[in-house]
């Protein structure tokens, strides 16, 4: 009985892990096409890497998206992207 138990709860965690990762995937999606139609033909191929502390907030209001970068560091948070990664190593 504790095994079903178990699996049930890593079966959950794994479904709001799937959930957590479904909005970080449509955030960066719309932080991609956001850097695409500012810079159009310049954007350049090459890795950017972001560090985990860091996130992005995108949202609309009357018609004007605004993008904001949030340093979860200095806020000492844990970021969306930071807690996708411990629920996968806790989940391993």
């Amino acid at each position: 009985m504790n095994k079903l138990r178990e699996q049930r709860q890593t079966l959950q965690d794994l479904e709001e892990l799937i959930r957590k990762m479904d909005k970080e995937i449509d955030l960066l999606r719309n932080i991609v096409l956001r850097y695409y139609l500012k810079h159009g033909r310049s954007v350049e191929d090459g890795e950017v890497i972001v560090p985990d502390f860091i996130s992005f907030d995108v949202r609309e209001s009357d018609g004007d998206v605004s993008c904001r970068r949030l340093d979860y560091g200095a806020l000492a948070l844990e970021s969306t992207y930071q807690k996708i990664k411990k629920a996968i190593k806790e989940l391993e």
